[in-house]
């Protein structure tokens, strides 16, 4: 959430008012109902089974005997028998993947401009197109970027930690590169 806001900042006409609203409001209402979850997990299985099964779906997936890690959504599948519920959950889940797709496409395209317009990848990239005003290459390559990773998940080379590591890159190239121009 603090990634995110902090992202949003740059955006904003006004971001000191609403960063703060925005980041305190928004994150103490991610949180809260993360709580919430974490209670509903507890009162539902207990925390020791849930604990165990995400030992196990981890660390020792062919025990585990299930192909979903025990999340709050899997959990709350398992436990409604009403089809109409079921029915909308399974509308939620695919209506989630049609906005966080875009979302991501967004996010990487505009950290690649950025980067363009700093230099820290080749300019051309920072290219937009007039009639749309938005930077083509950046959507270009983020979009392929982001086919390539899917491929790689589904096929089974990339697993649950991996965007961790694809992110930990990424802010360690943005980190090398902020302390290079520091010095500059």
């Amino acid at each position: 959430t603090f990634v995110l806001s902090g992202y949003m900042g740059g955006e904003l006409r006004t971001p000191r008012k609403t960063q703060l609203f925005t980041t305190l409001g928004g994150s103490t209402f991610f949180y809260i109902i993360l709580i919430v979850i974490a209670i509903l997990i507890g009162k539902t299985v207990g925390f020791q089974f849930n604990t165990s099964a995400a030992f196990l779906s981890t660390q020792h997936a062919t025990s585990y005997g299930f192909d979903q890690s025990p999340i709050y959504t899997w959990y709350a599948f398992l436990l409604t028998s009403s089809p109409v519920l079921l029915l909308l959950m399974g509308i939620g889940l695919a209506m989630m993947g049609l906005s966080n797709g875009p979302q991501q496409i967004i996010w990487g395209s505009r950290i690649l401009f950025a980067w363009s317009l700093d230099r820290i990848v080749p300019a051309p990239i920072a290219w937009v197109w007039e009639r749309t005003a938005a930077p083509v290459v950046a959507i270009v390559i983020t979009v392929i970027c982001g086919e390539v990773v899917l491929w790689l998940y589904v096929r089974g080379t990339l697993t649950y930690f991996a965007p961790i590591i694809i992110f930990a890159a990424d802010y360690i190239l943005v980190s090398l590169t902020g302390i290079e121009i520091g010095r500059a």
